[in-house]
């Protein structure tokens, strides 16, 4: 039935980085690679010197929970074995303003093809709904020749 994809992440939240310091995140950490997990999910990481000290400590991904402008650098990360880097909730604000902005307009007497000059391209379109794999699955699905 192929591969399972599913993988194990520890969260190591901020606590011990800050009640137990680095040596106590890092034992933390040591505990839950033992324990079998394909990741650690990092919290509170403020420092370049936090990431670089429990990347030199353990030999498994990162995923950091937020990523401070400090150690934003993605070549920095990357080395440092930071395989995803959260980016905060701004760009899920930008959608909901966006939204927001269509809606309103609408309810104002606005008609869609006023919102045109906005909207995503087609080919951007096309990407963000992966419309190739969705006509497959239609196809699949309603047994169809491809």
């Amino acid at each position: 039935m192929g591969r399972d994809r599913s993988r194990r992440w520890s969260s190591s939240d901020a606590l011990p980085l800050r009640s137990e310091g680095l040596q106590g995140a890092i034992t933390r950490c040591k505990v839950c690679v033992d324990a079998g997990v394909d990741g650690i999910f990092l919290t509170g990481a403020s420092t370049r010197e936090e990431i670089e000290t429990i990347h030199k400590g353990i030999s498994l991904p990162l995923l950091l929970g937020s990523t401070p402008p400090s150690i934003g650098d993605r070549a920095f990360l990357g080395a440092h074995g930071v395989r995803i880097a959260l980016q905060g909730h701004v760009p899920f604000a930008v959608a909901v303003k966006a939204l927001y902005d269509s809606y309103k307009h609408l309810k104002g007497g606005g008609s869609p093809a006023g919102l045109k000059d906005q909207a995503a391209s087609e080919e951007l379109m096309h990407v963000a709904l992966n419309r190739d794999a969705y006509r497959g699955w239609q196809r699949d699905y309603l047994g169809l020749p491809g």
